[in-house]
């Protein structure tokens, strides 16, 4: 069985991060099996360009027919857009998204489609070298924060536990291949 991937990388920093998806996704099919079909539209200021709307109706149609829809855009005026397209049942993941603001959400698709829309912070471009010092530098044992560790073979689990977080989920890690140690990270000053 194929998995269906609508990817909409939109502006800014969006094909970048589509194109670590695409890695992703093609690490997954060649090492694990697992089939995707993928295809890209356009989203954002590139779509209003081309075709004089954010979100086209060929796209959402596109995105409603997809088993997943990866959105890759900053800004809140996108979130809207985002949640139409998705098809009820569906998820939408703001990835790393640090423009505070107000965003516009009809509360009908999250009561009665049953959408979800679901916050994954990273860290803000301006704060990205002091956060690689901060790691480098080793000034925190980092493993402490993680509460869970998967293999890549596990990832249903994984995205069942963010979905899902416990009082004692603070952050997942996902090690592709070989097998976890207990405290790898701890005290490890390589």
């Amino acid at each position: 069985m194929s998995h269906k991937i609508l990817l909409l990388p939109g502006d800014g920093i969006g094909p970048e991060v589509i194109a670590e998806a695409k890695r992703l996704l093609t690490w997954l099919q060649d090492r694990r099996g697992i089939a995707f079909e993928t295809e890209e539209a356009l989203v954002g200021g590139c779509a209003y360009d081309a075709d004089g709307t954010p979100l086209s109706d060929a796209t959402i149609a596109r995105a409603r027919a997809a088993d997943a829809v990866i959105l890759a855009v900053g800004g809140n005026g996108l979130i809207r857009t985002a949640m139409d397209a998705a098809r009820p049942g569906g998820r939408v993941l703001l990835f790393a998204q640090t423009v505070h603001g107000e965003a516009v959400i009809d509360p009908a698709a999250i009561c009665v489609e049953e959408k979800t829309l679901v916050g994954s912070y990273s860290a803000s471009v301006d704060l990205q070298e002091q956060s690689i010092r901060f790691v480098m530098n080793r000034e925190m044992d980092l493993g402490r924060l993680v509460s869970h560790r998967f293999r890549l073979i596990e990832s249903g689990q994984v995205l069942d536990l963010a979905a899902h977080p416990q009082p004692s989920s603070m952050k997942i890690v996902i090690q592709p291949g070989g097998t976890w140690e207990p405290n790898a990270w701890e005290g490890s000053k390589q």
